[in-house]
């Protein structure tokens, strides 16, 4: 920031003001909203590299974020954005990539192996790597040497290496190898187990994550009603937050390892009350018949298909969390059936322009 070559966040304006600022627009529609704010320093415990080779005359190995031509101009190994253990993971991986002879990627050529590295933290201080490169060519040299890396940061417990051969950073990769004889993290968020994995999705923040089941848990409890429904349920973070107050739930996920992370961390945390299913709610029908219903889609809202059976359901109470405000308000014009009863900005992305919006709904 210093030398102006990162400007991802402003650290002249104080984080209230940078709070306020992403908050405001949302007045109009919430006038009532809650905030709940974060701290911003050592916020961020999941994140995805992409890997360059500095400027210097020497070229070292950076992890950044890319350009608009896709190309790293500055590493990201001192920001304050990540926990001092993410920190230390990234300032030995350049020398274990020289040692394991790995090409980094060039996105304008398309040759290359090295990707992006994805890091996820854990608050009980456990690391998980996962490498991704463009195919098998360097998987064989990387795995003669991850036994030394552990040994260098032995909170590393788990390596994969995924491989995308598509020139694109969005898809996932089409085959997940793990070299670790684990193949998830054990997370603590309020005294309950998830577990994790290369391909889970988990919240980056585990502060406002905590907050945000928390909620979830109190909309529930205040509520008569004993059956829910959990959509997009991921590694069951909402279901077992319900389950623990004795709530019956039923979640569904897409992500069939997922949903096996998730039935394994209900034996775990003893809840008996709640079922998952590898369900596509995108491809399939759900019964919602009565239930209550949470809500945690990605960005691009919840589709068509899905807003119709919520609108023509006898779903009594929606509980909505979304990250992006613009297709949240897109899709509550569509759920007219509804009214509104409360709105909460949770700020899961401290000194970034993106908010976690939770609205809790009420059937008119």
């Amino acid at each position: 920031y210093s030398r102006n070559e990162c400007r991802q966040c402003d650290l002249e304006s104080t984080y209230a003001a940078y709070l306020e600022s992403k908050t405001l627009p949302l007045l109009e529609a919430f006038p009532n909203l809650e905030i709940l704010d974060s701290p911003w320093q050592e916020s961020r415990y999941r994140a995805k590299f992409s890997v360059g080779l500095s400027q210097h005359e020497v070229k070292e190995i950076i992890f950044g974020a890319p350009d608009s031509q896709g190309r790293v101009e500055y590493g990201l190994s001192q920001c304050e954005l990540y926990p001092k253990l993410l920190k230390s993971l990234l300032t030995i991986l350049p020398e274990f990539f020289r040692e394991c002879r790995v090409s980094i990627y060039n996105v304008e050529d398309r040759t290359g192996e090295l990707k992006f590295v994805q890091i996820q933290q854990t608050t009980t201080h456990e690391l998980m790597l996962t490498i991704i490169l463009r195919s098998k060519e360097a998987l064989e040299r990387i795995q003669k040497k991850v036994s030394s890396l552990q040994k260098q940061l032995p909170q590393l417990t788990v390596i994969a290496v995924g491989i995308q051969s598509q020139a694109t950073s969005l898809q996932l990769p089409q085959e997940i190898i793990y070299l670790s004889e684990r193949k998830w993290l054990e997370e603590k968020i309020n005294g309950l187990t998830l577990f994790i994995s290369a391909t889970s999705f988990f919240q980056t923040n585990p502060h406002i994550a905590s907050k945000l089941y928390l909620l979830a848990q109190e909309w529930a409890a205040a509520l008569e009603e004993k059956k829910f429904i959990d959509a997009y349920s991921g590694v069951g973070g909402f279901a077992f937050h319900l389950s623990h107050i004795n709530k019956q739930v039923i979640a569904h996920e897409m992500d069939p390892q997922a949903v096996t992370l998730a039935k394994a961390a209900a034996l775990k945390n003893e809840f008996l009350d709640v079922e998952f299913w590898q369900t596509d709610l995108e491809a399939q029908s759900i019964e919602l018949e009565d239930y209550c219903l949470i809500v945690n889609p990605p960005r691009r809202g919840l589709s068509q298909s899905l807003i119709e059976k919520i609108q023509g359901s006898q779903v009594p109470h929606l509980f909505y969390s979304s990250c992006n405000p613009e297709t949240l308000l897109r899709d509550l014009q569509q759920l007219d059936k509804f009214k509104l009863s409360k709105a909460f900005a949770l700020d899961m992305f401290p000194m970034n322009k993106h908010l976690e919006v939770v609205v809790t709904l009420v059937r008119k």
